[in-house]
């Protein structure tokens, strides 16, 4: 990797730190989870004044036992109000900046390279699973170090992989591929780092970029286990004409066919990529579900 892409945890002096927790209130009380396996959505804004950027993302995990995922994204508007929301309220605008899982790293950029956080309304996305039998309590979140001493590069995380699936019953090593076009594409695109995910079905997850010329270079090649989940450090650039498929692998232990969804029943196929410049992988596709995906046929 090229000494400017390098990522550099930052010092404590850069930031301002920002704690974007669930919570049940204004006050911030401590979210009250049921039983059994569910999604909570939070909405809190922190109304920046002025350009910020985001230099690492850190998940404050309080209820382990508890917390299977978590997903930050960050809105322009919002005509709902926190700071509990329903997940079903749709948003034009939403941009994924975050994302965390049991044995994922805290997320942090090159030394002249920055997150873009908007206005500063935050959506926040828990996956819990309460197998406790009784109502617990959790304040989760994610800890944002942000600054208004802008860098001069943007990077962002996109969302490769494939949202249409299903897996045969009883199948083994069966593969799941998506591929990423990126759209109006003129300038290269950098590759920093990628973390899978995949519920417990996944066993395997690959990364290629299908070059222009016909070659390929392999990006990830490595064993997945749903507990550990890891991301990985992928240098590389992506030029005009380019594209990059994205494969997950599964075991299907029952005899059940299983198709693509939040909780642990089903699964998901699903590459959080971060690049610069910010934005730039995005899908060509008429499959794009999110603002920074990139999804697409195989």
């Amino acid at each position: 990797m090229a000494s400017s892409d390098a990522l550099v945890r930052p010092s404590e002096s850069e930031c301002d730190y920002l704690e974007l927790r669930a919570r049940s209130d204004g006050m911030g009380a401590p979210f009250h989870v049921p039983t059994g396996e569910h999604m909570a959505c939070f909405l809190i804004d922190a109304g920046f004044d002025s350009p910020t950027q985001a230099l690492e993302f850190k998940a404050l995990i309080e209820q382990p036992d508890l917390v299977t995922n978590i997903v930050l994204r960050t809105l322009e508007s919002s005509e709902v109000r926190g700071p509990v929301i329903s997940c079903a309220e749709g948003n034009s605008t939403h941009k994924m900046v975050a994302v965390w899982a049991p044995g994922m790293d805290d997320w942090y950029y090159p030394a002249d390279v920055g997150v873009e956080l908007g206005r500063g309304l935050f959506y926040l996305e828990v996956l819990y699973n309460n197998r406790s039998g009784a109502e617990a309590e959790d304040r989760s979140g994610m800890r944002v170090c942000t600054t208004q001493k802008v860098r001069p590069r943007t990077a962002s995380m996109s969302w490769l992989g494939n949202q249409v699936f299903l897996i045969p019953g009883g199948a083994r090593d069966y593969p799941v591929s998506g591929r990423c076009t990126p759209r109006a594409q003129v300038d290269p695109i950098r590759l920093l780092r990628v973390a899978p995910y995949m519920h417990a079905r996944g066993v395997r997850s690959v990364m290629q970029i299908d070059r222009i010329d016909g070659s390929t270079q392999l990006l990830l090649d490595e064993p997945f286990v749903p507990t550990q989940n890891k991301a990985y450090d992928i240098p590389a650039t992506v030029r005009a004409g380019d594209t990059i498929l994205s494969r997950c692998y599964y075991d299907n232990h029952s005899a059940s066919s299983v198709g693509v969804g939040v909780l642990s029943d089903s699964e998901l196929c699903h590459f959080f990529v971060l690049a610069t410049p910010a934005y730039s992988l995005v899908s060509a596709s008429t499959i794009n579900i999110e603002n920074n995906s990139c999804l697409g046929s195989p």
